[in-house]
């Protein structure tokens, strides 16, 4: 593996999180409430940086184009998320029925959008101070010493975020472009009804799972 230079921005999560745990490692080491801020920084671009490679990969040729002009604007990622919520509910579970019945060797983890959206609003706290009082930004202050547990917790989140299969992060998202044999029909429907069984989803995958298996 590539040895991490962390004056060479990448975009990959292995990046980010070695990158997250040195500011944090700073923090403390120097007790310094600005290495805080800077890991969270770094934990929000990335944690939006994923968001926005699933919206990429997951987008369906039924979606109008004008999502991606939307995501390339001030807050994107936030109104592209809110104008297809609904979406993206279905493609995260369809994604974790369809690892269930075909992805038997990569237990796929689907993204979590709600716990993403919860820990970018707790690190903006940390980004956005120009509200705080001086004695909070005091390292040994409770709202630095928060943000340390915060900081943390952003960590775990990252590194359990995806399967690792092979050395590399496997994403909790299906190119759903390339579904067939039946699969590209229920996906289609799943996308346009408003049913939310998603035990019934997944035994009618294992229906075509088993149809295709037949035919071979």
């Amino acid at each position: 593996m590539k040895a991490f230079n962390p004056y060479k921005r990448e975009h990959n999560l292995h990046w980010s999180v070695l990158q997250i745990r040195t500011l944090l490692g700073n923090a403390i080491e120097k007790e310094s409430s600005t290495y805080i801020s800077y890991a969270a920084l770094e934990g929000r671009i990335i944690i939006e940086r994923v968001e926005f490679e699933i919206l990429v990969m997951a987008a369906h040729e039924s979606l109008n184009s004008d999502w991606q002009d939307l995501i390339e604007k001030q807050n994107g990622i936030q109104k592209v998320n809110c104008k297809y919520k609904a979406l993206r509910y279905r493609y995260q579970t369809f994604t974790e029925a369809f690892s269930k019945v075909v992805l038997n060797d990569i237990q796929i983890k689907p993204f979590d959008f709600k716990k993403a959206e919860d820990l970018q609003s707790k690190l903006s706290q940390y980004i956005h101070i120009y509200t705080r009082r001086p004695e909070e930004l005091l390292f040994e202050s409770e709202f630095i010493q928060n943000g340390i547990q915060l900081i943390k917790e952003t960590i775990s989140y990252l590194e359990n975020m995806f399967t690792i299969k092979d050395d590399n992060y496997v994403y909790g998202v299906l190119n759903f472009a390339s579904l067939k044999n039946g699969f590209e029909i229920e996906f289609d429907s799943w996308l346009k009804t408003l049913d939310d069984n998603t035990e019934a989803l997944t035994e009618r995958l294992k229906k075509i799972a088993a149809l295709h298996i037949d035919k071979q």
